[in-house]
């Protein structure tokens, strides 16, 4: 089957638009808004160790120490989509079993049309971007981040009985600065001021809904004022105990994260406060190094999330400080990648798996991430 490229993106603008045009908004989990892709490839867990622009999110503790008065100057550009929806575009690309549409009967036509719409209920789209700007030294750090990760994905039926689609987006951008100091050779605390844009539509759309649909078209500029971000000020705090050996060190994280509840503008519910727990094993030499750690998000259950969710696992093998392996448990699924340290050109793979729902085993998307740096 052939489908236009025009199709396919007019298909998704109007799942776009029917989820904006609503004020619902989905509420954040224990997740940071930005996680560095490597850290996400060695499960999440970076609140004893974090790659660059995760410092200042996963633990601002962790500046100190590192040997270094100049940690990072840089920036970084990610591109993210889900294993289905790559497998989708390369199955619409490919022209497998197609027909020209000068010499397609109108029978072949309409066929075409209900393979493509159950491949549109099939095959969950999720797709994104993350950047992320900044400098970071021993002591301070200040960096811009955005990320918009957009997900749809049908039912062919949904509670009453009629064909429905879920659409859903993180979209955050952020401005933070952090300050980090030594209390003793071997404690350091650190905190994290962030000023956050936000949109998180989540929405179920029924097809059959015309009265939506009428509202789509006779007052589009209602949707761009209803999904304005919220806008909202935080404050983050950690704090690090570092045992360093002459092979292997021992680390004990903890983190606080919106402290008080970062309240947003357009009625956008807050981000609620949340405490951390993590801790990390570093088997090393001069220039090898092999991390371990294990974090235990939203210790409080704020978010009312189970324990698996609230679970990262990981490993981070660095060898002759160029080249990084990663690979663990980002809640309880399995996560992996590798980062090429090229001086000033960084580049990088991860794959790992995310729940889109509410519980582990729910609604899973496999996802791929590519990115590309340039900093020293």
């Amino acid at each position: 089957m052939v489908v236009k490229p025009g199709k396919i993106w007019f298909f998704l603008l109007c799942l776009s638009l029917a989820a904006l045009s609503n004020n619902m908004y989905a509420a954040k989990s224990n997740q940071s808004i930005y996680e560095d892709p490597y850290d996400i490839a060695a499960g999440g867990a970076s609140l004893t160790r974090a790659s660059q622009e995760g410092v200042l999110f996963a633990n601002p503790a962790l500046m100190p120490f590192g040997n270094k008065f100049f940690r990072w100057f840089g920036s970084q550009f990610s591109i993210i989509a889900a294993k289905d929806s790559v497998d989708f575009v390369r199955s619409l690309a490919s022209g497998s079993n197609t027909s020209s549409s000068e010499s397609s009967s109108e029978e072949e036509k309409s066929a075409e049309r209900d393979e493509f719409i159950d491949d549109i209920f099939t095959t969950p789209i999720h797709f994104g971007t993350a950047t992320a700007i900044s400098f970071i030294s021993s002591h301070f750090g200040v960096g811009v981040v955005s990320r918009f990760e957009p997900d749809i994905k049908g039912t062919r039926f949904n509670d009453t009985g009629i064909p429905a689609v879920r659409a859903q987006a993180d979209g955050y951008g952020a401005g933070v600065v952090s300050y980090a100091q030594k209390l003793t050779r071997w404690f350091s605390v650190g905190a994290t001021g962030k000023y956050i844009y936000k949109a998180e539509p989540d929405i179920q759309i029924d097809f059959a809904d015309q009265s939506k649909i009428d509202e789509i078209r006779s007052d589009p500029q209602a949707l761009v004022n209803e999904v304005t971000p919220g806008q909202g000020f935080g404050l983050d705090a950690g704090a690090l105990i570092f045992l360093q050996g002459r092979t292997v060190d021992y680390r004990l994280a903890l983190k606080a994260d919106d402290l008080g509840n970062t309240k947003f503008t357009k009625s956008q519910d807050p981000f609620r406060q949340t405490f951390h727990a993590g801790l990390g094993l570093t088997f090393h030499n001069s220039i090898d190094s092999l991390h371990l750690s294990l974090d235990f998000r939203d210790v409080t259950g704020a978010y009312e999330e189970s324990i698996v969710m609230r679970s990262y696992a990981g490993a981070k093998l660095i060898l002759r400080n160029y080249i990084g392996i990663a690979a663990g448990f980002y809640q309880g699924y399995p996560s992996y990648g590798i980062r090429l340290d090229l001086v000033l050109v960084k580049v990088g793979l991860t794959y790992y798996g995310r729940e889109m729902g509410s519980f582990i085993g729910d609604d899973r998307r496999d996802i791929y991430i590519a990115y590309f740096g340039f900093g020293i």
